[in-house]
């Protein structure tokens, strides 16, 4: 396979022509360097050169208020940087919205053999998303990025916790300095 990012848009109706040879020259001077993933042991970090991207968490974080710790979260991405390093995403505000972890994905209204399980409003106790596995870590000067599996919970169902739902993301940044893609 060969992956590459078009720098100058195609018109509408136009086509364009590419030929393929192997050469020996050093990319673009304004080329963002490569993409690279790191796995710390909590977290994969997701690089532009030296610029972070953004972090997927696969290690469980603790809740902000330990009171609450069914606001304990794995499986979510945050934070999200923009270009020029801001931070994009919040994580778990205190306050109304603690459930809300970065960039998440949860069903809030679903049934299995007619009983609901909210996987969104954790405080239910209904349900529960959690990371599972890292699937693959790509790198590159195109692209790089990641797999990785989640599995969601109903945590009433007669005869205890229950998996319910296999979801698997895949994550991929693309080697553009502005914006990021």
């Amino acid at each position: 396979r060969l992956w590459w990012i078009l720098t100058e848009p195609l018109p509408k109706a136009q086509t364009r022509r590419y030929a393929f040879s192997k050469i020996s020259a050093p990319p673009p001077k304004d080329f963002p360097s490569r993409v690279t993933v790191t796995d710390d042991g909590s977290t994969l970090q997701v690089q532009l050169g030296t610029r972070p991207v953004l972090r997927y968490c696969h290690a469980t974080v603790p809740s902000p208020d330990a009171t609450k710790p069914y606001y304990d979260r794995s499986g979510f991405i945050h934070p999200v940087f923009s270009p020029s390093g801001l931070v994009m995403t919040d994580g778990m505000p205190i306050g109304d919205h603690t459930h809300q972890h970065g960039v998440m994905f949860a069903w809030r209204q679903a049934q299995y053999e007619s009983r609901e399980v909210d996987f969104w409003n954790v405080a239910t106790g209904l349900g529960r998303v959690e990371h599972a596995s890292v699937d693959h870590i790509d790198q590159g000067p195109v692209w790089g990025g990641f797999q990785v599996t989640l599995r969601h919970f109903e945590l009433k169902a007669p005869g205890g916790p229950r998996q319910r739902i296999h979801e698997t993301w895949n994550v991929r940044v693309y080697a553009q300095a502005k914006p990021f893609l």
